[in-house]
């Protein structure tokens, strides 16, 4: 015997048993959770660097300002100091070369 296709199926026959498509797997997934928590620890290393990255810059930013100074960040590491009284600037490779620059002006950060 044939058996009519209800039109709220939308043309598919529900299984009887669809409970194979809500269970997990047990041991599918203690591989994945531990990745993703790896995976997690190596981000938020990641932003806690930046965020101590951006944290020495503002430092250094503020040292600057006192000093009349302006801090820019160009790209990658690369800084632009710039004294705007005076119309000069000068390029620095990274923040430590920003920190060397800052203390031969007799500013702290």
């Amino acid at each position: 015997m044939i058996t009519p296709i209800n039109a709220h199926q939308g043309g598919f026959v529900t299984p009887e048993n669809d409970e194979a498509r809500t269970t997990v797997a047990v041991g599918s997934g203690s591989k994945t959770n531990e990745n993703q928590h790896r995976q997690s620890t190596q981000d938020r290393q990641e932003i806690q660097d930046l965020a101590n990255t951006m944290s020495h810059f503002q430092r250094l930013e503020k040292g600057f300002a006192a000093k009349g100074w302006c801090l820019y960040p160009l790209s990658g590491d690369t800084l632009l100091a710039t004294i705007p009284k005076w119309g000069m600037s000068r390029t620095l490779p990274d923040l430590r070369a920003a920190q060397i620059l800052l203390r031969q002006i007799g500013g702290g950060a």
